[in-house]
């Protein structure tokens, strides 16, 4: 893997990010991957940045092809940017959109559990430890919870929040 600057040299490096064009060895040789993510529909085109004109027209190009062809996340242009929903109705059977991550700061029983290993006993707890301890203030506390341990944990990791 290179990283390519917008004049063919160093790239630049700001907020502890590089603005770069990516080049990855392959069998022919140098394979573009910025052209890749963009053909494909995984990635669009940005124009914050200082770049070479060629590339920004041919960027375009790519990310126009992908967006008619219906390709990669162009299949629901709708849904770009938003959050996955999580479900249409829950227990209690009034509809709600509950989205990923949940609150456990904010999240009710019902709510609770729809995420994984967590029933009735457990979202009782949870809102327990809020009410006790203000709140949580991190992730890892859930393990605080009696029952919930790492593996637990690990696996609430990816659909839990603090907003």
């Amino acid at each position: 893997v290179r990283l390519i600057g917008f004049d063919g040299k160093e790239p630049e490096a700001r907020y502890n990010a590089f603005q770069a064009y990516v080049q990855m060895e392959y069998d022919e040789g140098p394979v573009s991957l910025n052209k890749i993510l963009l053909e494909k529909g995984f990635a669009t085109t940005s124009v914050y940045y200082r770049q070479n004109r060629d590339s920004v027209e041919a960027f375009k190009t790519y990310e126009e092809v992908a967006q008619k062809s219906g390709a990669g996340f162009w299949k629901n242009p709708k849904k770009i940017g938003t959050k996955n929903l999580r479900t249409d109705e829950v227990d209690t059977g009034s509809p709600t959109n509950v989205m990923f991550p949940i609150n456990i700061n904010t999240a009710d029983g019902p709510t609770l559990q729809l995420l994984p290993g967590i029933g009735p006993a457990y979202s009782e707890r949870i809102i327990q430890y809020r009410l006790e301890n203000g709140g949580f203030n991190s992730v890892d506390e859930l393990t605080n919870i009696r029952g919930i341990g790492p593996k637990t944990l690990q696996k609430l990791r990816p659909v839990v929040t603090l907003e």
